[in-house]
């Protein structure tokens, strides 16, 4: 089983064995770069210490939790899981994977091995999550952002990936769009703010209602954008 505890780069191809802790994610020095920040700092707000330390990037996968922490920013790293089973692999992209409330697209005898994703030198990358207190906390909203600029500044890359704010976590496909393109300006993130109330559909619950979900997506969106603007001096800390 020591392959599934794997972290592997292959120039711009990462592969996450299913059994890497989340206390390893956090630690290992592939994601502490601007590139891959937001997978350690995701990883980082996931329970409490004991927690981190059992609980695996696989398991958090397979919980097919809207809120689950890791899932965000694998998910806007456009991720592949690698599915094994005695009939052979598959590949499954991970937006595929999760159909529900805690129901993935896993048969009974496959095992999640890997998870496999691009990424390049020149992205940058966020997280940032709204919770009711600063640890063991289950996300209201949390957010990844990952973005690449062109040298005049331009939007040349964009994914955005909430959670707790739809059935599943999901990418912005709409705000993606807008902002391609386009350079980070205080009208830009304005029209951007307002175009993610199409991508999301929060629900009220115990811990928040929709409408906070969803004007809280808004500020953590406008929050990751100006983190990551060139030359920006924002510090990125993803606890909100």
């Amino acid at each position: 089983m020591d392959e599934l505890k794997k972290i592997e780069s292959n120039g711009s191809k990462i592969t996450i064995g299913s059994l890497v802790t989340h206390t390893q994610l956090h630690g290992h020095p592939l994601f502490k770069s601007f590139p891959l920040q937001m997978l350690s700092q995701a990883a980082a707000m996931v329970g409490a210490p004991a927690i981190r330390n059992r609980g695996t990037v696989g398991g958090n996968i397979q919980s097919a939790s809207p809120a689950a922490d890791v899932v965000v920013p694998l998910l806007a790293l456009d991720a592949k899981l690698v599915l094994a089973s005695i009939g052979g692999k598959r590949e499954i992209y991970l937006k595929d994977f999760h159909l529900g409330p805690g129901k993935t697209d896993r048969k009974p005898e496959e095992l999640i091995t890997e998870i496999r994703f691009d990424c390049l030198e020149d992205d940058r990358s966020v997280f940032y999550k709204l919770g009711q207190r600063n640890a063991l906390a289950i996300a209201i909203v949390s957010l990844a952002l990952q973005i690449s600029f062109s040298s005049q500044n331009e939007v040349t890359k964009v994914a955005i990936a909430l959670g707790s704010v739809a059935p599943t976590a999901v990418r912005a496909s709409n705000t993606e769009d807008y902002l391609l393109g386009k350079t980070l300006t205080d009208e830009t993130i304005r029209m951007a703010r307002e175009m993610l109330t199409k991508d999301i559909k929060p629900i009220s619950d115990l811990r928040a209602s929709s409408e906070y979900r969803d004007s809280a997506s808004q500020v953590l969106l406008a929050r990751a954008l100006k983190s990551v603007m060139p030359n920006s001096n924002t510090s990125c800390r993803g606890a909100v």
